[in-house]
């Protein structure tokens, strides 16, 4: 932190050095297994439970194992970079798919004013701007993955 005498406000740093804990890279890879497990039917489930496509079922799982992998390994590697394109764009393809494909009673809740019809189209209109937001980010990320890497230096060097 700096503190500036003439204004009395204090800059933080908001980019710290400190990386989350471990064990939460290992419980979201954790979580990421078991709807990969059940996309993959190495954990049976019944049918009538799945109310989508195997494939938004295997993304999801993908989106949690790719945040794990983000978790536990260094944020200026280029597979950070990697694990980053892949969840946007499986969060993106999981809207993308409520979007276009979602039937209408899966969605519910919704603005009580509103009739029902008008709370589905306005619930595509937040998946969708959510997945093309998803999309632009993921396109951030892979240009940070092909633009070569400055070398780090270490503070006080």
């Amino acid at each position: 932190m700096h503190s500036s005498p003439q204004s009395g406000v204090t800059n933080v740093n908001i980019m710290s050095t400190s990386h989350a804990h471990p064990g939460w890279g290992w419980f979201c890879i954790i979580l990421g297994l078991y709807p990969i497990a059940i996309a993959t039917e190495l954990w049976p489930v019944d049918a009538t439970a799945v109310h989508v496509p195997i494939w938004v079922v295997f993304l999801c799982g993908v989106v949690f194992l790719m945040g794990g992998a983000m978790i536990l390994i260094d944020r200026d590697s280029k597979f950070n970079a990697v694990c980053a394109a892949i969840l946007l764009m499986g969060m993106g393809a999981v809207g993308a798919w409520v979007t276009v494909l979602g039937p209408p009673a899966g969605f519910s809740g919704g603005m009580p004013f509103l009739p029902g019809e008008y709370n589905v189209i306005f619930a595509r209109w937040v998946f969708g701007c959510g997945a093309l937001v998803s999309f632009m980010i993921s396109a951030y990320a892979i240009r940070a993955l092909l633009k070569p890497r400055a070398q780090r230096i270490a503070p006080g060097d």
